[in-house]
């Protein structure tokens, strides 16, 4: 189960692509964007299949009628939940397989800031003397990706400076900030399915994607509290150049402390 922000939890390297046009305001004033997930599972209606996802903020399971009958039961189960049902029909109409989804309660209006997580089991070592390393060359396609022409991207080198600072400017709004890795799932497991059916209300949702998106190694800032839907909403923490700088790790080899 995620934790609140006062719980400690290990972070790697922590990284954002922000837009040139805000990147000053960004570092220097450290305006941060929040965005709802409802507005991240319009974004895959709309086209966008590497950041968009309808499953956003709920868990999927996939089911093969033909080798699994499924029995639904409608009105039981936790009152914090609603299901929905999508039905693929294949073979003339015939009905084959069923997909149910259950969602977050008021995902709507959860507020996600969304970074990129990386370790050093993504880097390759490129100097033994120096103990220097480069992101292998899958990272270094996501970056590439992310990136894009008209992004930057930005390492969080103080983790505990960037997360106070944040924590700080939350607590304006929300009283609890929780940060934590992306849970990535199997939607055909019924162990992995279950086990996040039976957490959803501890908020587990809130951090579950498909393993489709595991690629993204996201890690997220999330804190309940309403979103302004299809706006989002922005937090200014102050200049974060104490704790975050610019950085291309496609060129850029990096040292990794033995602590």
């Amino acid at each position: 189960m995620p934790k609140s922000s006062n719980d400690r939890h290990p972070v790697n390297m922590l990284l954002k692509f922000v837009d040139n046009t805000y990147l000053k305001d960004f570092i220097f004033k450290g305006q941060i964007h929040f965005s709802s997930q409802a507005d991240f599972r319009e974004l895959e209606e709309k086209g966008d299949h590497f950041i968009g996802d309808h499953a956003e903020g709920s868990v999927e399971q996939d089911f093969d009628l033909r080798k699994n009958p499924v029995t639904l039961t409608i009105g039981e189960g936790s009152a914090h939940s609603k299901k929905s049902i999508r039905i693929s029909s294949v073979d003339g109409g015939d009905l084959k397989s069923i997909r149910i989804n259950t969602i977050y309660d008021n995902s709507e209006d959860v507020g996600i800031c969304s970074f990129y997580e990386l370790g050093q089991n993504d880097f390759e070592m490129v100097d033994t003397e120096k103990r220097l390393y480069m992101v292998n060359k899958n990272i270094r396609k996501n970056i590439q990706r992310f990136q894009g022409r008209d992004k930057t991207c930005i390492i969080v080198y103080d983790f505990p400076i960037f997360k106070r600072k944040l924590q700080i400017a939350s607590t304006q709004i929300a009283p609890d900030l929780i940060a934590h890795k992306t849970i990535y799932y199997d939607e055909f497991n019924g162990k992995d399915i279950e086990h996040l059916r039976t957490h959803s209300d501890h908020g587990e949702l809130l951090f579950a994607k498909r393993n489709s998106y595991k690629d993204q190694k996201e890690f997220r800032f999330v804190y309940k509290d309403s979103v302004p839907r299809h706006r989002g909403l922005e937090l200014h923490l102050g200049d974060l150049s104490d704790c975050v700088s610019t950085i291309d790790l496609t060129q850029q080899a990096v040292y990794f402390s033995e602590k």
